[in-house]
């Protein structure tokens, strides 16, 4: 065998030669590759690379690994002597490697493998939240269960979902704790709750269970829509030929169409065909009659016939204030008649105006008949409770002024008091606004609209409170004139 060596023998210069001499070192000689091939894979999920050596002459030591960029990957072990030659490279975060491999051969590196690039792919998500619908403040409603699309590696899944909702806060999530947050369960949802009208959006937020804890989101809308408008009765009768609607939402301070105090109890609903809301919303009775209205119905004409002409005091001026409603003569039951003759004026309207803003007729009687012409209340009418009493008996329509009202709360207080009939509709009154805004219209006595009533007003959030609230006022019924009912009873002592 052919060998090289570097001999000095004594008295000879150094030198090197080649000689057929076993007690020269033999030239190790190697080749290598490295493998995967440009290997990809996803943070957390390491890569196993194998070093292939074949060997030309010598013995390998080791084979040396390495990464260029430890802050993607480092290998492990850094070394491997034992055939075959393996080393793991980790996946710290997303980026790139070059993994390298060295063969050691008598203490020097003999042969080097072509390097191989290991990309680390960042770990990902890819979730879809859904847009929650709330009817009115104080509505919840569940979010639809996140769908997950997609995720990366597939060997992780999702551990939780946190729910964000963004400004502005017209909803919030509930504190409830069948459904937490942040949610680990498979549905991935919670309980939305409204705060105010208006839109927002919620961020989902969803956690891998991978080692860097890896994270997608996805936005959702969030609208909190005013509710229809409505109204409710309180300790008294609605009737009507026709169905009874009035869309309480489930947000309202009292859901029952008729509502009464402690000790009270509700009226009842009469109606023909549709009863909404029906049972057990109706009241806490549920008292309901499904009938039509046989008893014939009083008008102007009715009303008129049974007052003798001279016991009007007539109205000559307009608009009328307190003072005009409380002066006149008194009948011997302490009544105040009075009558507006539209046909003396051009037909028109007859407005009640008082520059208070409210009509006080404290314990006066009033009757007020208004012929030819509507009646358009523009104040407040009330009246000391027990002892005074008001009527309007009109030959047309009655309108309500928008501006008569205040605003909504739970126990309000009456903005008219008395007993309303009109021939023609009862109107409520509104603004008609794009964005409603109008006030509560709370009346406390009776109404009777004998073509129908007009309940128009739509609060600026209809959320809690009624529009109209129509609340019996017994001692208004109990001060109705005998005067004005449809028959007597006149006792007689007749002869045997």
């Amino acid at each position: 065998m052919r060998q090289t060596r570097s001999c000095n023998p004594a008295g000879c210069s150094n030198e090197s030669r080649c000689v057929s001499d076993a007690s020269c070192s033999a030239v190790s000689s190697c080749t290598v590759t490295l493998s995967p091939i440009a290997p990809s894979t996803y943070v957390g999920t390491p890569v196993n690379f194998t070093a292939s050596v074949i060997v030309g002459s010598g013995t390998v030591d080791r084979v040396d690994f390495g990464s260029t960029n430890t802050s993607v990957s480092v290998v492990s072990p850094a070394s491997d002597a034992t055939n075959p030659y393996n080393t793991s490279a980790s996946a710290l975060s997303a980026g790139t490697s070059v993994i390298t491999a060295d063969v050691v051969m008598g203490g020097v590196i003999t042969c080097t493998a072509p390097s191989q690039v290991l990309t680390v792919n960042a770990n990902s998500c890819d979730i879809t939240a859904y847009d929650v619908p709330l009817n009115g403040t104080g509505d919840t409603a569940l979010s639809a269960p996140i769908t997950v699309n997609n995720i990366s590696p597939a060997i992780y899944s999702i551990d939780q979902v946190l729910f964000t909702v963004n400004a502005p806060p017209v909803a919030g999530v509930a504190a409830n704790p069948l459904y937490p947050n942040p949610d680990d369960s498979a549905a991935f949802q919670v309980e939305m709750e409204a705060l105010s009208l208006g839109s927002t959006t919620y961020t989902a937020t969803a956690t891998l269970n991978d080692p860097g804890a890896t994270q997608c989101i996805d936005t959702a809308d969030i609208t909190v829509t005013n509710p229809s408008s409505w109204w409710q009765v309180k300790e008294g009768d609605a009737v009507t030929d026709g169905g009874i609607s009035s869309a309480i939402p489930p947000t309202a301070y009292e859901s029952a169409l008729i509502v009464h105090d402690v000790d009270e109890f509700p009226g009842v609903p009469t109606y023909q065909g549709s009863l909404n809301p029906s049972p057990p919303n109706v009241s806490s009775k549920n008292w309901n009659t499904n009938s039509s209205y046989s008893a014939p119905i009083p008008d102007y004409a009715f009303f008129e016939g049974r007052v003798p002409a001279s016991s009007f005091t007539p109205i000559i001026t307009n608009p009328v204030n307190t003072t005009v409603l409380t002066t006149g003569t008194l009948d011997a039951n302490g009544y105040l008649w009075l009558r507006y003759d539209g046909a003396d004026y051009g037909f028109t309207d007859l407005v009640i105006e008082d520059p208070s803003g409210t009509v006080n007729l404290g314990t006066n009687k009033v009757v007020l008949f208004v012929k030819d012409a509507d009646l358009v209340v523009n104040s407040k009418i009330n009246l000391t409770p027990g002892r005074g009493f008001f009527m309007a008996i009109v030959e047309r329509d009655i309108s309500v002024n928008q501006l008569v009202g205040d605003t909504p709360v739970a126990s309000p207080t009456p903005d008219l008091e008395g007993i309303y009939i009109a021939d023609g509709n009862f109107a409520t009154g509104s603004t008609f606004a794009a964005i409603p805004d109008d006030i509560q219209l709370h009346i406390r006595g009776s109404v009777v609209g004998n073509t129908g009533v007009d309940l128009e007003r739509v609060l600026s959030d209809n959320s809690l409170y009624p529009g109209e609230l129509f609340e019996y006022g017994v001692d208004q019924i109990l001060a109705y004139p005998q005067d004005l009912t449809p028959s007597r009873l006149i006792w007689r002592e007749v002869a045997p």
